[in-house]
């Protein structure tokens, strides 16, 4: 008799269903993040640059923008990057539970929930970070904006995104119970 443990015929199936899914889904994660971060750090070496193609738009005339200012609104989009990274690591996290045959299950569940709470959470952050960082550039600029130039279409997709996982976490959550329930029948 053989001491080895034996794999699930059904985790093995399923891992082979959904693998090549979860991984390009790992590796969307790591590149949307390093994509985002190089962003903000290609800005701090060009910020000279971009203080003098800002300061001739007209729109700067009245308001030029410092180099300081600039990299101090950088910054605020640097803290709203590392507000983004609970993203990855939920999202990760729910994937190594697929990866293992952990779907219907409390505990995947609660990784889906905490994908859509950051999800949310970044979102939100990112729609504060605009105002707080059009202030840190050029505050007399900022006070001749309107409202509205702080938002964009796909602020409200990114809510819907994370409003639409919570709600799969939630049903997920109910048939994990109801899995749970039925085991306990057999």
């Amino acid at each position: 008799m053989s001491s080895e443990i034996q794999p699930n015929p059904h985790v093995t199936k399923l891992q082979k269903k959904i693998g090549c899914i979860c991984q390009s889904i790992r590796w969307m994660l790591i590149i949307w993040l390093g994509w985002l971060l190089a962003i903000i750090v290609t800005s701090y070496f060009g910020a000279d640059a971009a203080v003098a193609k800002l300061n001739a738009l007209p729109s700067f005339k009245d308001y030029p923008i410092t180099a300081q200012s600039y990299v101090s609104s950088q910054w605020v989009h640097l803290f709203s990057w590392l507000c983004a990274t609970p993203i990855g690591f939920a999202g990760w996290q729910l994937t190594r539970f697929y990866l293992t045959g952990d779907i219907l299950s409390e505990a995947a569940a609660l990784r889906m929930k905490r994908l859509g709470q950051a999800a949310l959470f970044a979102t939100i952050v990112g729609i504060l970070v605009r105002p707080i960082s059009a202030w840190l550039l050029s505050p007399g600029h900022f006070y001749s904006m309107q409202v509205w130039n702080f938002f964009a279409p796909q602020d409200l997709l990114n809510l819907l995104f994370g409003v639409f996982i919570l709600s799969l976490a939630h049903i997920y959550h109910a048939a994990a119970e109801i899995n749970a329930e039925n085991k306990g029948f057999i």
